[in-house]
């Protein structure tokens, strides 16, 4: 799937890519993310709020960062 999405013009189009970090059970977006920097695009990934049901989503700014921490979601 990662791959057909990575081949795609929507991908090849864009300049930001929306994602989320994904956990052993969900599909592998790493590949995804990882191709992103690769390719000079902006990552940006789903947050939401402490003590609140809100999400936004915000810009990663490496592949690998300390910055993600668990949340409810």
């Amino acid at each position: 799937a990662a791959a057909s999405f990575l081949n795609s013009s929507i991908y090849k189009d864009s300049e930001c890519v929306a994602a989320y970090f994904s956990t052993t059970c969900e599909a592998d977006t790493l590949p995804i993310i990882a191709r992103a920097f690769m390719d000079k695009k902006r990552v940006l990934l789903p947050r939401v709020a402490a003590g609140s049901n809100a999400m936004d989503f915000y810009e990663l700014a490496a592949p690998v960062s300390p910055a993600l921490d668990a949340g409810i979601f």
